[in-house]
């Protein structure tokens, strides 16, 4: 069974044969994942489905804001009518949340006060998702966030790009877990 105390180790094999996969086996992100599940279920006695459902719950568990209230504050009316903007909320509002979760929890220039901020990286959000849709691998994610917040924040991002990087990691496990769905 996945959890909090094996979910590292877990998901670090999960990643490496998925990507060893791609590289030598030349397999889709898709196919590398479902070969990935089968190789690393069977090395740890669980089914694929256990395997896939268990990853999924605990990343999820990882992913909450603590306190929620903070986070639910986008749900105002005036950060609402910011996020009606954000064409990619409108396409994908559920990677949409979770990019802007990213961000928002590590907040890379310090600009959320984490009071009622939550918005506050949805212009970002917006120019990071469709470059990431194709990202094969956690570099590109984190290659992609940090040339988006050089390019919004100019060298002010410099200081917060371990943040930037931390968000990308988040927002990796996600694409990786669910992408193939």
């Amino acid at each position: 069974m996945i959890s909090e105390d094996n979910f590292d180790e877990i998901s670090h094999l999960m990643a490496e044969a998925q990507d060893r996969f791609m590289r030598d086996d030349g397999l889709s992100i898709r196919q590398s994942w479902v070969k990935a599940l089968d190789v690393i279920s069977s090395q740890i006695g669980i089914s694929a489905e256990e395997l896939s459902a268990g990853l999924k719950k605990v990343r999820a568990e990882r992913i909450s804001v603590e306190p929620p209230i903070l986070w639910e504050s986008r749900l105002h009316p005036k950060n609402q009518a910011d996020l009606q903007r954000r064409e990619w909320w409108h396409k994908d509002p559920q990677l949409f949340e979770i990019v802007l979760l990213a961000l928002f929890t590590h907040d890379p220039i310090r600009i959320c006060h984490h009071d009622a901020g939550t918005v506050e990286y949805s212009l970002e959000t917006n120019t990071i998702l469709p470059r990431i849709l194709s990202a094969a691998s956690e570099s590109e994610v984190t290659n992609v966030v940090k040339e988006e917040f050089g390019r919004w924040f100019g060298r002010t991002a410099d200081a917060g790009m371990d943040k930037c990087a931390r968000a990308a990691t988040e927002i990796w496990e996600f694409l990786r877990l669910n992408r193939h769905n």
